[in-house]
């Protein structure tokens, strides 16, 4: 954990013992300011490693991320300097968990001189497997909004799961990858950086799971785009119900980046919960964000990856359109 996330971290763990001390003394509940309280254990299940590994999911290490993120960082508009330093971030994090890194830097924004970025990472040992992404985007909508929700919260929860998924033998090989330019760029254009990488850089995946909008809101749903995600959304719905989760299936939606891997025909879906009346405003702050609907969002998504079987993964290939073909991994 790099010095700048430990001061940022160490800064929310504290409140939350200060929160736990206040429960102890005076019987009021401890949250985050406008969040939920922490969510009830789900039901038990069989002791395997793959099946109890979203136990270990910690939202006070998301946390730490979206600290960082919002309060060093700052706004991480398309092209702007802080959206390079949270790449530069992003790719450090990623590169200590062991995973392979590759930052895709040029992205045109389509406005003369500015770029964005992907930072991409895959696990070691993925040999010629196929592969399943894990993504969320980095930047903000503006240089006036924090972006905790939207999002922070998203690439919280993703380098979290990435850090417990890195050493496990899976059917599949996890690729990680930070968008860059989700909002509209300078140049009138949204989603830059995802569509950048799935026309170009998808090859061997056989679906995506996007992560944007986590941490505010009582409602999981989990959105499609495209009849190719069906089977994908049934299997998030499969680990909801083992732990005894309510998701919403919320049909189909294009406004976040698993619409560039659907477009590129790959099973895609988008995790988000809602509502949040201050998206998009000054008022999306770190303060705001509910360790319960991180919690959610970061063990329904273990889950899911890991109760894959190799037959689910052969499935979802099938699924998978003539574009998605296997190839070579991009990471330039």
């Amino acid at each position: 954990m790099s010095p700048q996330r430990q001061f940022a971290h160490g800064l929310f763990v504290g409140a939350n013992v200060l929160m736990a001390a206040l429960y102890v003394a005076f019987g009021t509940e401890s949250h985050w300011p406008g969040a939920e309280t922490q969510a009830a254990e789900p039901p038990a299940l069989p002791p395997t490693p793959a099946q109890t590994l979203w136990r270990q999911f910690e939202p006070s290490d998301a946390l730490g991320n979206i600290a960082y993120l919002c309060w060093e960082v700052g706004p991480r508009p398309a092209g702007s300097a802080a959206e390079r330093q949270a790449a530069a971030y992003l790719a450090r994090e990623l590169a200590d968990l062991g995973y392979i890194v590759a930052v895709q830097r040029g992205i045109t924004l389509g406005k003369a001189g500015q770029s964005t970025a992907n930072v991409v990472g895959l696990a070691p040992g993925a040999g010629r497997k196929p592969r399943i992404v894990v993504g969320a985007h980095y930047d903000t909508v503006s240089p006036a909004v924090q972006g905790a929700n939207d999002n922070a919260s998203g690439v919280a929860v993703v380098l979290e799961v990435a850090s417990l998924l890195v050493k496990q033998s899976l059917p599949y090989a996890i690729q990680v990858v930070f968008f860059g330019a989700e909002e509209r760029s300078p140049g009138g254009e949204s989603l830059v950086g995802s569509r950048h990488f799935a026309r170009r850089c998808a090859g061997s995946a056989v679906a995506m799971i996007n992560v944007d909008m986590v941490g505010c809101g009582t409602d999981l749903h989990v959105w499609q785009y495209g009849a190719r995600s069906r089977y994908l959304a049934g299997l998030v719905a499969r680990s909801a119900a083992a732990l005894g989760l309510s998701v919403a299936a919320s049909g189909h939606s294009a406004d976040s980046d698993h619409a560039s891997f659907a477009r590129a025909a790959i099973p895609s879906i988008w995790l988000q919960s809602l509502p949040d009346p201050r998206n998009h405003t000054s008022a999306d702050q770190a303060q705001r964000i509910s360790v319960r609907s991180l919690e959610r969002a970061g063990r329904l998504l273990l889950h899911t990856l890991t109760s894959l079987q190799a037959e689910d993964v052969r499935l979802l290939q099938k699924r998978c359109g003539s574009q998605a073909k296997a190839a070579r991994y991009c990471g330039r």
